[in-house]
């Protein structure tokens, strides 16, 4: 059996140049896709991963804009915030950046984000959908 070496960097650019597409044909109907960021407290990876994030979002045309929370956040306060994502109209999807302080459960932030707006698909229902 012989194995396939995938070029992972054309792949990616297929995939980013037909998401790109998308984009200008919902800007061209009057809509701008919008994604939220959500990081809680200091973490120089999440940093990296939110700034390569917002690069690619910016490349191919979305609006990214990242919210920071501070480390001692409730988790009751961090769910009215994702309530108001949820609800705002503007708001397409929302990235709920990880590790987030062990005081608030990861399980019931990812059921606050609602499922379609739920660019990782962490909710259980999206979970559900996928199984």
């Amino acid at each position: 059996m012989s194995a396939n070496i995938l070029d992972g960097k054309a792949i990616a650019k297929d995939i980013l140049d037909e998401v790109s597409s998308k984009v200008s044909e919902l800007k061209t109907s009057g809509w701008d896709p919008k994604l939220i960021s959500i990081k809680v407290g200091e973490n120089p990876a999440v940093d990296l991963y939110i700034r390569n994030q917002r690069l690619k979002a910016e490349k191919i045309g979305v609006i990214f804009e990242e919210k920071e929370y501070p480390n001692d956040i409730s988790a009751n306060e961090l769910q009215a915030a994702i309530a108001n994502f949820n609800v705002d109209p503007k708001v397409t999807g929302i990235f709920l950046q990880r590790p987030v302080p062990e005081s608030i459960s990861i399980k019931t932030l990812q059921k606050a984000i609602h499922p379609l707006k739920d660019v990782e698909g962490m909710h259980p229902a999206s979970i559900g959908n996928i199984v």
